[in-house]
C-alpha cells in the first residue's frame, strides 16, 4: 500500500500513520489469540486429566462392585464368614488405595 502512495504525495504521512496504526493492532490480536491458544490449551489437558482420572476411578469401582458380588450371602459358618471378611477387607483397601492414589 505504501508503495503506491509516493514519499512526495501529501497522503504519504496519512496513509503511513494508518499502515502503522493496522500493523500495531494486528501485533495485538496475534498476541491476544497466542495467549487464548495457551489457555485453551491448558483447559483442554486439564479436561483430558479429569476423565482420565474418572476412567481410573470407574475402573475401580466396577472392580470394587465384581470382588464384592463374589462374596454372595453372608453365610451360617463361622469359617465362611471369616473368608468373606477377609474378601471384604481386602476390597476395602483396594478401593481405598484407588481413592489415594486419584
Amino acid at each position: 500500500m505504501l508503495q503506491q502512495v509516493h514519499d512526495s504525495s501529501p497522503d504519504h504521512a496519512v496513509v503511513t500513520d494508518k499502515v502503522t496504526d493496522v500493523s500495531q493492532k494486528f501485533q495485538e490480536l496475534q498476541q491476544k489469540l497466542k495467549l487464548q491458544e495457551e489457555a485453551l490449551s491448558n483447559k483442554i489437558k486439564n479436561t483430558d486429566d479429569f476423565n482420565a482420572k474418572v476412567d481410573e476411578l470407574d475402573t475401580c469401582i466396577q472392580e470394587a462392585r465384581e470382588k464384592l458380588a463374589a462374596v454372595g450371602p453372608v453365610s451360617t459358618d463361622p469359617t465362611a464368614v471369616e473368608k468373606q471378611l477377609d474378601l471384604v477387607r481386602v476390597s476395602r483397601q483396594t478401593k481405598e488405595c484407588c481413592l489415594i492414589s486419584n
